[in-house]
């Protein structure tokens, strides 16, 4: 009789790693990580490290940035107006 091999194999243990890399994608963990995420960029974080304030800077950026290229293209004239 031959044993029986209790240890994974190498591509066993890969699969099992790609599969719990990607459970956050699926509904469930999806909600939760999204949740975590927005309390980090509405409440902010005291120990953030410097890449994550960084990021948080631009991507708010973005929005402001945004609304005022929408401002410009709804209203041409809103600067040259006068009363």
């Amino acid at each position: 009789m031959t044993k029986r091999r209790t240890q994974k194999t190498r591509l066993q243990k890969s699969f099992d790693d790609l599969e719990v890399r990607q459970q956050n994608i699926t509904w469930p963990n999806y909600v939760s990580n999204a949740r975590s995420v927005d309390g980090y960029l509405f409440k902010g974080s005291r120990d953030a490290p410097l890449v994550q304030r960084i990021g948080a800077w631009l991507f708010g950026l973005t929005f402001i940035l945004g609304a005022v290229g929408f401002l410009f293209v709804g209203f041409p004239d809103f600067l040259t107006r006068t009363y």
